[in-house]
């Protein structure tokens, strides 16, 4: 059976498109993804998708705090047509930036557990792990819980440039990352 009937509910007509199929394939092969795409290809989705094709069972998805309800919205859309899961936790990238000063980090997250899966949505804004409150969790996630798997997206880098992102191609894909550190 293909992908698309996989993942979608019985009578729906909706389709993958291509790139969204390979995406997750290669998402759940490789053990993450880093999905750099124009803006309307399909990367929310495709995302949406991921926490399942990963296995997640207490995603984080990690947006900008201004799209944290249109984000809402987006997937309780998508869910009339897709399986997507309800077990995530939404937040904001100014929630996560704010988590030090309240004594607090992404481990206390779903009872202390911390996420299984991180969901990036414009992951430009993890460009300098420095100068980033959120970026320097991130980063001490992946290093301490490596088999945490990860997922950013965004459309912006390829305007800037995928050099500058080499460490969270890293995170997304581990060794299999096309870009050295």
């Amino acid at each position: 059976m293909e992908l698309t009937g996989l993942l979608r509910h019985p009578g729906s007509a909706q389709a993958l498109r291509p790139i969204q199929a390979i995406g997750l394939a290669e998402a759940a092969h490789c053990g993450g993804l880093a999905a750099i795409a124009r803006v309307g290809a399909g990367k929310k989705l495709l995302a949406a998708l991921a926490m399942d094709a990963l296995g997640a069972k207490r995603p984080l998805l990690l947006v900008p705090g201004g799209l944290k309800g249109k984000t809402e919205r987006e997937l309780a859309a998508y869910r009339r047509d897709w399986r997507i899961p309800t077990f995530y936790r939404l937040l904001g990238y100014e929630d996560v930036s704010r988590m030090p000063m309240q004594g607090t980090s992404l481990q206390d997250l779903f009872g202390g557990l911390g996420p299984d899966a991180l969901i990036c949505d414009e992951f430009h804004r993890l460009r300098r792990v420095r100068d980033s409150a959120v970026a320097r969790q991130v980063a001490h996630r992946k290093a301490t819980h490596t088999e945490c798997p990860m997922v950013a997206r965004s459309g912006t880098p390829a305007r800037e440039g995928v050099a500058a992102y080499a460490h969270v191609l890293a995170w997304c894909l581990g060794e299999g990352s096309p870009l050295p550190l």
